[in-house]
């Protein structure tokens, strides 16, 4: 994300800037040409620069200070954390502009999802202020459709369906902002890559993504089923032919009272 203003006299009012924790933000002055520029995270130095980009660095106790970087007018945080919240200032030749950074923190619980199973779908957005409650959140499923309670969104029984981009909506200072979580339900053919391991790193489980051996062995089995079927009928056949033998010779008995001859 990277997030700027123009230049001028009077800088700009406040800028939110809403950013999943741990997401890269750069905050950018677009000052051009400066004598000097400071960065401050809730009135705590980060940096400062003069024309000859000789930096300056805060206080060890600004806790920002080893995550992030000055490059020209450009403050970069390459991973947000919720106690990077507050409000980021930046001075050039004593213009001002201020970005407010508001860091959610969105997830489900349990990490993954599987078809049937329970799940929780949590939002928190970090504001800065402790002492204020949260704003409220609106979960909105992958289909547009608003999940019926505000709040966590709890997923009972998880379906195929809750597959896809889940937008955490707020009310923040009169305007609505959105984060975006991106959920994936296992299924049946899911749960067997996990049990078995047959999905490559970083697939998406599939009936596609089955590797060679395993169509391998379901071809072997199919034979084995196929040649018992064989083996089944051809000993049917023979049990059959016995009777129909036995019988035959059977009729070619001519007994008398006192003994019995057999005539081809």
């Amino acid at each position: 994300m990277i997030f700027g203003f123009m230049p001028s006299a009077v800088f700009a009012a406040v800028e939110v800037i809403v950013s999943n924790s741990q997401e890269r933000v750069v905050l950018e002055c677009r000052v051009g040409t400066f004598t000097n520029l400071a960065w401050k995270h809730n009135d705590q130095l980060i940096q400062s620069l003069n024309n000859r980009n000789l930096p300056r660095k805060g206080t060890p106790k600004t806790a920002i200070l080893g995550r992030s970087k000055c490059v020209l007018d450009r403050l970069e945080i390459p991973s947000v954390m919720a106690q990077d919240t507050g409000t980021f200032t930046c001075i050039a030749d004593g213009k001002t502009k201020e970005f407010k950074l508001l860091v959610v923190s969105v997830g489900s619980s349990p990490p993954e999802l599987h078809s049937g199973s329970k799940a929780t779908l949590q939002c928190v957005v970090n504001t800065g202020k402790p002492l204020s409650p949260k704003p409220t959140v609106q979960w909105i499923r992958p289909d547009g459709v608003p999940h019926p309670a505000k709040g966590p969104a709890h997923l009972y029984p998880v379906t195929a369906s809750d597959s896809g981009v889940w937008v955490c909506s707020f009310l923040y200072e009169g305007r609505t902002y959105n984060s975006s979580l991106h959920v994936r339900v296992k299924g049946a053919v899911q749960q067997l890559c996990r049990v078995f391991d047959f999905c490559g790193p970083g697939e998406e489980p599939g009936p596609a993504q089955f590797h060679w051996w395993l169509w391998v062995a379901i071809g072997a089995g199919s034979f084995l089923v196929l040649l018992m079927l064989v083996c089944i009928s051809v000993l049917i056949r023979r049990n059959r032919r016995r009777k129909v033998k036995v019988r035959g010779q059977s009729s070619h008995l001519r007994c008398s009272w006192t003994s019995c001859s057999v005539f081809s």
